[in-house]
């Protein structure tokens, strides 16, 4: 299942590619001079979009398919479905996320069982607290490669939102999955017990998860934050310090050594079902980034955005992939963005920053 807005022309749209070619070598020089770049016909438009989405530039790609799709040149049903879907995705991965809820009910209008926009109008529900249009949109995805174990873990997070926990639990636990992803599944479950004030469930859970993978901060801190929770604060020590051995100075885990040290309240890993969410999109996408999925790796950044828009862990693991992708001025937008009261926010002021998040997030999916 390959995401669509670099994927192959149908015959219609090529038909009309061919003769505009020739603007190609003055838009595709270097991708800083896309933005002062503006086709005439709604052909160049078309091309200059797929230029733009070839070179990664997510922000222009959106405007040029929509300037296209906008002109209604292209009515032919196989060339209007193609880049309505185009335009969707160059929307879904530039963030504009109210733009990209809105095409991908449009997008389901012409192909009802598209999973991206099912998954985009899921998350979109889960958001506005709207629990069960969220776990129906999310059934769309269920069964499709990449999202077939992603999406299965938001879905539990719609129980948690009604406060049904328990629930939540009992789903992620009939998740069908391969040893490997009890890790995300104990860390899922174990978060979600936390926020329920289920202490020494939530211990047991994410213990398993740090037995797995004791190299993810991400487990580390919510792992530590519940021993702490369940008064256990000399035990929550030992892992952070036994973290802070293997990786000195990752402000993540350093900032939550001295809270405890000093003495303040430690809140649980996430704060809402919402954040919960977030974060298990965060873990996938950094999963697939490490595996070359770049295109899915944007997507499900962009999603975790949408749900926790303040969330370091995502803004920084987005910045890092468009740096690997040669998007300095994209990256550094992210970085920026990292508000200042994150442990991380020292990455706000580098344009070389430290890889914290090849640490960061479970592994073994």
């Amino acid at each position: 299942m390959a995401l669509s807005s670099r994927a192959p022309l149908s015959a219609a749209l090529v038909a009309f590619m061919v003769s505009t070619a020739a603007i190609a070598p003055a838009f595709a020089a270097k991708s800083a001079e896309a933005a002062s770049f503006r086709p005439t016909t709604a052909s160049g438009s078309l091309l200059a979009g797929r230029l733009a989405a070839n070179l990664r530039d997510d922000d222009n790609a959106a405007a040029f398919y929509a300037l296209a799709l906008k002109s209604r040149l292209f009515r032919d049903g196989e060339a209007q479905q193609e880049l309505t879907n185009r335009t969707f995705i160059a929307l879904l991965t530039s963030g504009e996320m109210d733009k990209a809820v809105m095409f991908a009910k449009r997008v389901i209008e012409i192909d009802k069982k598209n999973p991206i926009a099912h998954l985009v109008l899921g998350i979109r529900a889960l958001k506005a607290r709207s629990y069960n249009t969220a776990r129906t949109e999310l059934a769309f995805t269920l069964d499709k490669p990449i999202l077939q174990l992603a999406t299965p873990l938001i879905s539990t997070w719609t129980y948690a939102g009604a406060g049904q926990t328990k629930k939540g639990v009992s789903a992620t636990d009939d998740i069908s999955s391969n040893d490997g992803f009890s890790t995300f599944k104990n860390f899922s479950a174990g978060m979600m017990l936390d926020l329920a004030g289920q202490r020494e469930e939530a211990i047991a859970r994410l213990k398993d998860a740090h037995e797995r993978d004791s190299n993810a901060v991400s487990i580390v801190d919510a792992y530590a934050r519940a021993l702490v929770r369940g008064g256990k604060k000399d035990e929550a020590l030992t892992v952070l310090n036994d973290y802070a051995a293997k990786v000195p100075r990752q402000p993540i885990v350093a900032g939550l050594i001295a809270d405890i040290q000093s003495g303040k309240r430690i809140g649980p890993a996430v704060n809402s079902a919402q954040q919960g969410a977030a974060d298990i999109l965060i873990s996938v996408a950094a999963g697939i980034a490490k595996q070359g999925g770049a295109d899915y790796a944007v997507v499900f950044y962009r999603l975790a955005l949408y749900l926790d828009p303040n969330n370091a862990n995502a803004l920084i693991g987005l910045a890092e992939l468009y740096s690997d992708l040669k998007q300095p001025e994209v990256a550094q937008q992210l970085f920026q963005a990292v508000p200042p009261s994150s442990p991380s926010s020292a990455m706000r002021r580098s344009n070389s920053p430290r890889r914290w998040t090849s640490s960061t997030r479970p592994t073994k999916a």
